[in-house]
């Protein structure tokens, strides 16, 4: 990833930063997807998706946003915003013992050992779903059929109203 002073970007950008460098700081993500299978929609390069993509291009990693965020006002003074980031796993085979699995189950450990906050104030709670579920398409793939798993990680973060009006 590019290095990036995270401090002066926006709290949506932030989060989906810190997401992304939490699951690849667990050993076993970052050895099970490549670099260029790790796809991040906020480092410049545009869409890094690959049109006809080969068995090295998987599995393959990618944090979407999931829609706006939500607003909830708690009090007079402060603000809880909801924003939801879809993670999507995309493998070469349809074998899921060879890479859906193990890589679904890497994703799971990097997730346990998060903190609830990323590490960043405003931050209340990280929640990734268990609700996600797995497709076998071809797609991108030619006629390979293979797996896309799905799933969302639901992020709570608050800020005083004071905050945002100096935004």
């Amino acid at each position: 990833m590019t290095a990036i002073d995270t401090a002066a970007l926006d709290p949506f950008t932030r989060v989906y930063r810190a997401i992304l460098d939490r699951l690849y700081q667990r050993p076993q993500v970052a050895a099970r997807v490549k670099l260029r299978n790790r796809l991040d929609h906020t480092n410049g390069e545009g869409d890094q998706r690959k049109g006809n993509a080969a068995t090295a291009d998987f599995p393959e990693l990618e944090l979407l946003p999931a829609g706006n965020a939500s607003l909830v006002y708690l009090s007079s003074s402060s603000v809880q915003a909801i924003q939801r980031y879809t993670l999507v796993v995309r493998t070469a085979s349809m074998n899921a013992a060879r890479e859906l699995f193990p890589l679904q189950w890497a994703l799971l450990c990097a997730f346990a050992e998060m903190d609830d906050h990323l590490g960043l104030p405003f931050v209340v709670k990280v929640e990734p779903s268990t609700d996600g579920y797995a497709i076998a398409e071809g797609g991108r793939r030619g006629n390979v059929r293979a797996w896309t798993s799905v799933g969302t990680v639901t992020v709570t973060m608050a800020f005083a109203r004071d905050e945002l009006k100096e935004l």
